[in-house]
């Protein structure tokens, strides 16, 4: 509509500017997501025998695929889930999809595709890390495994050392992303 109003009389025929909506969905994003219990998440480390959590990813980076889930939060407060996967050594993302409703099956699904389009690059990695997210089944588990792949399981919210962020975290702070044209053009409902 405002390409057929010319500018000049935007003022007129628009009661409501660019600042008052973003004021608006602010306004409204604080009224439904209120953290007023904020808890630091975590837990003091603990020390044993071996590399701790940071060593073993320094030592074994080329050889890590972690999985990880991201909330998006929409203009509308919709919240599509989207299942990334990052590559430790190269830092590379790979956008798996987007979902409002993710199924164990879907995720599956995904990590099926993943293998698909890694093809030999699969074979120099070792580890696929994912958290208890009782999304991640054990037919999802068993795709890597099937590739030569041994899961391990992160704690839930260990902060032990920065390099052990989650890959949501990680995918914040990377420039590098490759995205399967099947699955990043998409949303299932």
């Amino acid at each position: 509509m405002a390409r057929l109003i010319p500018r000049h009389r935007w003022t007129e025929v628009f009661h409501v500017t660019p600042a008052t909506i973003l004021r608006w969905h602010r306004n409204l994003a604080a009224r439904k997501w209120t953290f007023t219990d904020r808890r630091r998440p975590g837990r003091p480390c603990t020390r044993r025998d071996g590399p701790t959590g940071g060593q073993f990813l320094t030592a074994q980076a080329h050889a890590i695929i972690a999985c990880d889930f991201l909330v998006v939060e929409t203009v509308l407060l919709k919240r599509p889930y989207v299942l990334v996967f990052i590559e430790h050594g190269t830092r590379r993302l790979h956008l798996a999809g987007v979902s409002r409703h993710p199924t164990g099956a879907w995720t599956t699904q995904q990590a099926r595709n993943l293998a698909m389009d890694l093809g030999d690059h699969f074979a120099g990695l070792r580890f696929v890390i994912h958290d208890r997210d009782p999304l991640l089944t054990s037919a999802f588990r068993e795709v890597f495994q099937a590739e030569g792949l041994r899961n391990i399981t992160a704690q839930p919210t260990t902060t032990c050392h920065p390099s052990t962020e989650s890959p949501s975290s990680q995918a914040r702070s990377t420039n590098t992303t490759t995205s399967p044209d099947r699955s990043s053009d998409h949303v299932t409902q």
